[in-house]
């Protein structure tokens, strides 16, 4: 049974905040305050790990929200600063323009399809005062057959935020955050897959399967590449995404992060990358900068 969901203008009020759970997104602003994201739904309806993703561009940090099969439904700026009085942020709320919204279109992510116009709310929002235990609850998709609702949570955090204030972004690289793989599992769909042996860290990995190409992965968003606009969750031990078609899981004997039990870490997926040395076996390297491996073929 296909459902169809029709789109209602956005209506946003204050709540009370559920018990918190570690599986969040995260974003920080420029005066170090930060804002978390969740999603929550009425009905049956099987949505994205965190309802999408985030963004980070010039034009500020933008809410994707996606279903399973990395479909676009609906996406919208948000900025947050901390409140004239002691305690409290403010969070905004904004409709994505037409230069945004072409943009998602042209640079959707490795993992993220969108299918004519992607929804947004119809207009800015601002909700000022928000204290520790409250938040903004966002209805964004309404199913009018069967009454399903899907909203976007959105609340202070009292996390540090791990980047200096005065930097806009995502939950990123810490200062000095890198990798570290060490003797890795690797997963490819659930199929155990030889991994390279050893213990290795850097603050950016290429991943190379054979028959699927390279993935590199990064603890920040880089700048230069707008490909790497898919953000996926690294919880301990454990980094997994769907991409392409294909799940991939990978688990290291010790913390995956060096500085953080878990947090937001940036994806590309290079099908046609092939290694100078044309090895049938899975490889990893590592570098500093996003530029090194990327142009080192």
């Amino acid at each position: 049974m296909v459902r169809r969901i029709a789109v209602l203008l956005a209506a946003a009020l204050l709540a009370f905040a559920q018990k918190d759970e570690p599986r969040k997104l995260r974003a920080w602003f420029a005066d170090g305050t930060g804002v978390e994201f969740e999603q929550e739904t009425t009905g049956s309806t099987v949505l994205a790990l965190h309802g999408g993703g985030l963004t980070v561009s010039d034009a500020g940090i933008e809410r994707v929200v996606s279903d399973k099969d990395g479909n676009l439904l609906y996406a919208y700026f948000v900025e947050a600063w901390a409140g004239s009085q002691a305690g409290t942020v403010t969070i905004r709320i904004k409709p994505l323009d037409k230069e945004a919204e072409a943009d998602l279109h042209i640079h959707h992510g490795p993992d993220w399809r969108t299918r004519g116009p992607v929804a947004t709310v119809a207009g800015v929002r601002e909700f000022p005062g928000l204290k520790k235990g409250q938040a903004v609850q966002l209805e964004i998709l309404y199913n009018p057959s069967t009454r399903e609702k899907i909203y976007d949570i959105l609340r202070p955090t009292t996390d540090a935020s791990p980047e200096l204030a005065g930097h806009m972004g995502a939950d990123a690289a810490l200062a000095g955050q890198e990798f570290s793989f060490r003797e890795i599992a690797l997963a490819v769909n659930g199929e155990k897959t030889p991994a390279p042996a050893g213990w290795l860290t850097g603050a950016v990995a290429r991943l190379y399967v054979p028959g699927r190409g390279a993935y590199f992965l990064s603890t920040y968003q880089p700048k230069t590449y707008q490909a790497f606009r898919q953000a996926v969750y690294v919880d301990r031990h454990n980094l997994e995404f769907a991409m392409d078609g294909d799940f991939i899981r990978i688990t290291s004997n010790g913390n995956i992060l060096t500085r953080a039990e878990s947090g937001i870490v940036w994806v590309y997926h290079d099908a046609k990358y092939q290694p100078q040395s044309q090895t049938a076996k899975a490889d990893l390297v590592f570098a500093d900068k996003a530029e090194s491996l990327l142009t080192r073929q």
